[in-house]
């Protein structure tokens, strides 16, 4: 597996993950920060929200559980009456 790797600003990785998904190279991202104690913040408070404006991550979940994100039927409890 390839891993890609990524030095710059925040605004840069912002732009840069904005291009992947527009080039329909992926359909979401798992990001492991170098330093966590730093990166992280800088991820959460700066990547993050240009993220959001850009429509590339939700600002909000439409349900409460993965069978709800799915659109799945709440199945019922074979210990129902």
């Amino acid at each position: 597996m390839k891993v890609a790797r990524f030095v710059g600003a925040p605004e840069q990785l912002a732009h840069e993950l904005s291009r992947w998904h527009a080039d329909q190279a992926c359909d979401g991202f798992d990001i492991l920060p170098a330093v966590s104690s730093i990166d992280l913040e800088l991820l959460v408070d700066s990547v993050v929200p240009m993220l959001r404006r850009r429509g590339l991550r939700r600002v909000d979940y439409d349900a409460l559980t993965l069978r709800g994100h799915l659109g799945l039927p709440r199945r019922l409890s074979r210990f129902a009456a």
